[in-house]
C-alpha cells in the first residue's frame, strides 16, 4: 500500500512540475525544454523595414527611421501599450511595433491669398496651435517646438478710385504670432511695396508650457484701402532640443 500511495505522490509532483511555467520580463510564458529559433517580424509603421530574423533572443533594438519623427521604441502588442525589454528572450513566432513621436510638421497655402475687406481698420486671426503633436511626451524628453510662418506680402490697386491715397503712400500693416498671454514675435508698422517681399516670424516654446495654450497669428491694417495681400504662406513647426 506504502508502495502504491509513493508512486502516485511520485506522478502528482511530476505534474505540479510540468504545470509551472515561468514568465520572462516580457511576460512571455517560459518553456520546460529547448526550443527551436524563432521568427520575429517587425511592423516599424511608416518606419524604413527591417527584415525579420528567427532567433531565441534579440539582444537589441532593430534600427529604423522615419521623417519628422523620432523613434520611441518596439512594442509587443499592436496597441502600442507594452514595451519590449531587451534582451528579449522569444519562444514563439512574434511581430514587434515601432512607436514614434511626430517632432515635425507643416501647413502649407499653395494657392492662398489673404485680402481684406474696405474698411478702415481690420485683421484676421488664425489659430495656429500646434496639432498632431503629443505635448506631453515632447515635454518629458525637454523638447522645445519652434513654429515659423513665412509669407510674400505685397500691394496694388485693386479697383478704380478718383482719390488713392494709401496706393500712392506704401501701405503698413502689423503682424503678432504670439501665446495666449500675448508673447512671442510682434512686427509693427511694416511696409510693404508693390513688387513685394519674403518675411517671417517665428515663436519658441517649451513643449510643456504649450499643453492647453493657444497659438495666434493676426494681422493687422488701418489702411482705408483693399490693397495689401498675402500668400505663399507656409507654417513650419519643428521640435529642437
Amino acid at each position: 500500500m506504502k508502495k502504491v500511495i509513493s508512486i502516485i505522490l511520485v506522478f502528482l509532483l511530476m505534474f505540479s512540475f510540468a504545470g509551472c511555467n515561468n514568465t520572462d520580463d516580457n511576460g512571455q510564458t517560459l518553456p520546460n525544454g529547448p526550443v527551436s529559433k524563432q521568427t520575429i517580424y517587425f511592423n516599424t509603421n511608416g518606419g524604413t523595414s527591417v527584415s525579420s530574423i528567427k532567433t531565441n533572443t534579440l539582444n537589441s533594438s532593430p534600427i529604423t527611421s522615419k521623417d519628422g519623427y523620432l523613434f520611441v521604441g518596439w512594442f509587443l502588442d499592436e496597441t502600442l501599450t507594452v514595451p519590449a525589454v531587451f534582451p528579449l528572450d522569444v519562444y514563439n513566432d512574434m511581430t514587434l511595433y515601432a512607436k514614434w513621436l511626430k517632432i515635425v510638421g507643416e501647413k502649407y497655402c499653395t494657392n492662398c491669398q489673404i485680402k481684406w475687406d474696405t474698411g478702415f481698420s481690420s485683421a484676421l486671426v488664425y489659430d495656429l496651435t500646434p496639432n498632431g503633436f503629443d505635448l506631453v511626451e515632447l515635454a518629458k524628453r525637454g523638447y522645445y517646438i519652434k513654429i515659423s510662418v513665412s509669407y510674400r506680402v505685397y500691394y496694388r490697386k485693386d479697383y478704380d478710385v478718383w482719390l488713392d491715397i494709401g496706393y500712392a503712400g506704401s501701405p503698413k500693416y502689423e503682424i503678432y504670432l504670439v501665446d495666449s498671454k500675448g508673447v512671442g514675435d510682434r512686427r509693427e508698422d511694416l511696409s510693404t511695396s508693390t513688387s513685394g517681399s519674403n518675411r517671417t516670424v517665428e515663436l519658441t516654446r517649451p513643449a510643456s508650457s504649450l499643453i492647453g495654450d493657444k497659438i495666434t497669428l493676426t494681422v493687422s491694417t488701418n489702411n482705408i484701402q483693399n490693397i495689401i495681400f498675402f500668400d505663399s504662406i507656409l507654417v513650419n513647426y519643428q521640435c529642437v532640443k
